[in-house]
């Protein structure tokens, strides 16, 4: 049984995801290199970008589209509808090669240094980066969402905030991956993230896989929240 039961500044990419309200713009995801991220990152964190990560990060823009076709997109498409949300008009995700983590604080950003042979000897595939800025964008859609009174939160008061932060968005993720019989790309995203180095990903997840069905209480969860 499955473990898991049940740019340079001028690239860009696009995916193009329908809306269900009428007159709101349908969603755009863009991927953009960021230059001036990552010279101010660069100049800021006295940290040097080897122009071959650069080189391959502009060559390898397709198969980040690619990747986010067939499954970034499909599954952030997924994971909002099964937590009754949307998120609409131009979205960019801005690609950096700097020290710093994807996050979603200030606008969209994804770190694409381990995706990249001339970075490191142990690349994560372009799939596992398309649904980072899945999980990324996400975050947004999820901002209204009040958990002041979970029940699956207080269960886990004494974990790290970082880790709390994530137990409801993993746990959609994995349902829309489940759903879309992705699990290989949900196996891949289980292992990357618990490897990653301050262990709130990891920790996150074995919340989330406590058990079989554990996942779909967060869920049910986001969804009351509207």
């Amino acid at each position: 049984m499955h473990r898991f039961a049940h740019v340079g500044l001028a690239t860009a990419l696009c995916f193009v995801m329908q809306a269900s309200a009428p007159n709101a713009a349908p969603l755009a995801v863009e991927f953009v290199h960021s230059g001036p991220l990552d010279a101010a990152c660069a100049f800021l964190g006295s940290y040097t970008i080897d122009s071959a990560w650069r080189a391959e990060l502009d060559r390898r823009l397709p198969e980040l589209q690619d990747a986010w076709a067939r499954d970034g997109g499909p599954v952030l498409e997924r994971a909002l509808r099964l937590a009754g949300r949307r998120l609409h008009g131009l979205r960019p995700v801005q690609l950096t090669l700097c020290d710093v983590p994807s996050s979603s604080m200030f606008g969209t950003v994804v770190n694409a240094r381990h995706a990249l042979a001339s970075f490191t000897g142990t690349p994560v595939s372009m799939r596992y980066k398309a649904i980072v800025a899945a999980h990324e964008l996400l975050h947004s859609a999820l901002a209204d969402a009040d958990l002041s009174a979970s029940p699956m939160l207080a269960a886990h008061a004494r974990e790290r905030q970082r880790v709390r932060n994530h137990l409801h968005l993993f746990a959609l993720l994995k349902a829309a991956m489940i759903e879309l019989g992705r699990e290989d790309a949900l196996d891949e995203i289980w292992r990357v993230d618990r490897g990653l180095p301050d262990g709130a990903y990891g920790r996150a997840w074995e919340l989330v896989n406590a058990s079989p069905n554990r996942y779909l209480a967060y869920v049910e969860e986001v969804r009351a929240s509207r």
